[in-house]
């Protein structure tokens, strides 16, 4: 079916829409920009309403079978959670007598802070009080701090302990500094603001610096930069103005929107400067960029957004979030690339920027070049696949959730002193049902939960484990009614202690272990917690010891099956069900954008075809990192996705100008170099651009941003690589004819 008009121009419906849209735009200019300057007031007034939800569970499925069990925990044994303070010494003149007396200070501190339970006390309901430990030098001092709540509250609680123990402390030679749960969640959100409100200005500042120097045209670049900003703000403002809350995964919307607005919109505006520089009016170079990009930018649009639309397949409700807000950003910057941008072209100075006729034929001799050497290329490519492919097998999806955060976060530094110093903070945790008959008392039952505890203790990973058997044992030892174990001697011992807690039915200590109703519960009713704290436990390793450990209790009987969760269970469940997602995602996404492919280029073997320069970006980077540095956090199945769709816009450009100068009657080697010629420095550009915006969070200190910055740059180098030297020799190995007629 053809698609060109007389003049060689493509003529497909959607560009006849988009060149209908642009020249309605260039008619109507002063009302699409006054239009668009009301979205982005719009778009920016919702901004103000922005906040971030700092609870880490808005990451997990409402209906994994460890969710499920860790909101029946919260919900059966109170909200109570532990941050524990480190004190160390500043300076070498603070003695151990100072170091106590200023973790004092601390503690009583503390006590006064909203929200707080418990200072100084343990897990099981003991008293913990204030440990020394004194060992090694630098001594350092610890203890836990009970507090309620979750999400916001626990945050502005965390927040509020460091700024008064931080008061109490002034002067004293000291620092205090948190670990444990509500302080590893503390620090993520305030390192993802941070790298936020860093990272991203950053990455807008390089774009322009960019686009200034690709484009050589200040008010060409200020036209582009007003559609990033509008697309932007319109997408964030109307994150706002629902009342959605921004969190780890969805805060990269803005990185993500500012680069593939780039490659959406630089292509119309390079080849309004083409046609400038071919003599051609400024209203005529405008129609034939718009006629030449209509159908390329349609599709790299489409495709890019199907790629983000396979985030809907994650375990994640964030990433299903994240995917859809970045869809619906691109949408409206396609649109706003054929209405604001014509607009806005129709009215700044003309400038044909004579100066990149020398790139131009710099990229035409780079083209005769690639051509030339084709055959040579393609046996590297073949070479770097298969050292690639070698190097993904290299990957492990390995996520150690308190190493997230380098040496520059309190957080991390007081996680390394406790774990070397005092135990583990990673809790795992249980919630073991009691049998027909039986209550938290019952010898029968107490003596699998201590069978279980012991199991435990013995493996390396566990640091300390903590049940109704300790509550049971700190009770009734002195009075001989346990045993070593804790498990109570007989049923008359049994109901001893059973009254002696029911009457202290009202202790927080003991309702976190036991229940917050266990003092009005009938036999045969109920349940106990056991926790597990593990040290420096990554992700396999959690997800080994949680399988390990239902099984155990599945072999002490059916009564006593139950799921092991916690947030780091969560966590780790997350990166494995989302690395299958994305598995299961990407088939899906390669169907549907190589039917696409075919359907443009009007081939099925140029179509198909496709899926290799496509791919092979994604398998070079993955290979390299393989190959460099091994491990892998969750962030990287993230990438897979947001790369995937850049990928394919560069392949998409290239495609099908090539195989609009080949129906146009080029040969193919002819073809190639005005492909390069005509839309290589946008491809370059656009990848470089987003490859710059990406490469900042690099230097992040929060592993997740960082491993983002790290892979997604990786991936784009080696897409401009791909491009470049591998899918012109491809091209022209499948496409052999000489010369074709216009059709």
């Amino acid at each position: 079916m053809r698609h060109d008009d007389e003049q060689g121009l493509p003529n497909g419906a959607a560009a006849r829409a988009l060149a209908g849209l642009a020249a309605w735009s260039v008619r109507n200019r002063w009302l699409v920009i006054v239009l668009s300057v009301l979205l982005l007031a719009g778009g920016a007034a919702g901004t103000l309403r922005l906040s971030f939800d700092p609870d880490a569970r808005v990451y997990f499925s409402s209906g994994a079978p460890e969710r499920v069990a860790y909101d029946a925990i919260e919900a059966r044994y109170g909200g109570r959670r532990d941050v524990i303070a480190v004190v160390r010494a500043t300076n070498a003149n603070v003695h151990e007598a100072q170091l106590r007396a200023a973790a004092e200070a601390a503690a009583e501190a503390a006590r006064k802070v909203a929200d707080v339970i418990e200072v100084g006390g343990d897990i099981a309901g003991g008293d913990g009080g204030i440990a020394m430990h004194a060992e090694k030098q630098p001594p350092i001092a610890t203890f836990t701090i009970a507090i309620s709540g979750v999400a916001a509250s626990a945050y502005d609680t965390v927040a509020a302990l460091q700024k008064t123990v931080d008061a109490a402390t002034a002067g004293q030679g000291v620092e205090v500094l948190f670990t444990g749960g509500p302080a590893q969640e503390a620090a993520s959100m305030d390192a993802i603001k941070n790298d936020l409100w860093v990272f991203v200005p950053i990455e807008a500042v390089l774009i322009a610096g960019l686009l200034l120097v690709t484009l050589g045209s200040l008010s060409a670049t200020l036209a582009l930069l007003c559609v990033l900003a509008v697309a932007t703000a319109a997408t964030m403002g109307a994150i706002g103005w629902l009342g959605l809350e921004l969190n780890g995964v969805t805060s990269a919307t803005p990185s993500a929107l500012l680069g593939l607005s780039v490659a959406t919109s630089v292509h119309v505006i390079l080849g309004w400067q083409h046609g400038l520089r071919t003599a051609r009016g400024r209203q005529t170079a405008l129609a034939r960029s718009v006629r030449l990009n209509a159908a390329p930018i349609t599709l790299a649009t489409l495709t890019t957004v199907i790629s983000f639309a396979c985030l809907n397949l994650a375990d994640s409700p964030a990433f299903r979030t994240f995917g859809t807000m970045v869809g619906a950003g691109l949408t409206l910057t396609m649109v706003l690339s054929f209405s604001l941008l014509p607009a806005l072209v129709s009215i700044i100075p003309a400038n044909p920027v004579p100066a990149r006729a020398a790139v131009e034929r710099a990229m035409a001799r780079l083209a005769r070049a690639v051509c030339a050497a084709r055959h040579v290329l393609l046996v590297i490519a073949i070479a770097v696949i298969a050292l690639s492919a070698w190097g993904v097998t290299k990957i492990v999806f390995r996520d150690n959730f308190a190493a997230y955060f380098d040496d520059s976060f309190a957080f991390r530094q007081a996680t390394v002193l406790y774990e070397s110093r005092v135990g583990g903070i990673t809790p795992v945790e249980f919630s073991v049902p009691v049998g027909a008959g039986e209550d938290f008392a019952s010898p029968s039952y107490v003596a699998d939960i201590a069978r279980f505890a012991g199991w435990a203790r013995q493996r390396p990973e566990v640091a300390s484990v903590s049940s109704v058997a300790d509550v049971l044992l700190a009770g009734g030892r002195d009075y001989g009614l346990v045993d070593e174990q804790g498990v109570p001697r007989d049923d008359m011992s049994a109901g001893m202690l059973r009254d002696g807690l029911k009457g202290r039915g009202d202790d927080a200590g003991l309702q976190t272990m036991l229940g917050s109703d266990f003092a009005d519960e009938a036999a045969g009713t109920g349940a106990t917690r056991v926790i597990v704290v593990l040290r420096d436990a990554a992700a396999d390793v959690l997800l080994e010891f949680a399988a390990d450990a239902e099984a155990e209790l599945a072999r002490l009987g059916e009564a006593r099956k139950t799921t092991a969760t916690g947030m780091a269970v969560l966590g780790a469940h997350l990166s494995q069900r989302n690395g299958a997602a994305m598995v299961r995602g990407t088939p899906l996404a390669l169907a549907a954008i190589s039917l696409l492919m075919v359907a443009m280029l009007g081939s099925w073997r140029l179509g198909l075809a496709s899926l290799v320069p496509n791919l092979m970006p994604l398998l070079m980077a993955y290979g390299a990192w393989g190959i460099v540095m091994g491990e892998l956090t969750f962030a990287g199945t993230m990438v897979i996705a947001m790369t995937f769709g850049i990928v394919v816009d560069d392949t998409v450009h290239i495609m099908s100008r090539y195989h609009y100068h080949r129906r146009n009657g080029r040969s193919p080697q002819e073809a190639m170099v005005e492909t390069f010629r005509t839309v290589g420095i946008a491809v370059v550009t656009t990848t470089i651009a987003i490859a710059i915006g990406f490469s900042v969070l690099s230097a992040s200190g929060f592993r997740v941003n960082r491993d983002l910055g790290m892979i997604t740059t990786a991936t784009l180098v080696s897409a401009l690589a791909a491009t470049l030297f591998f899918l012109p020799p491809l091209l022209l190995l499948l496409d052999r004819g000489g010369k074709r007629r216009r059709r």
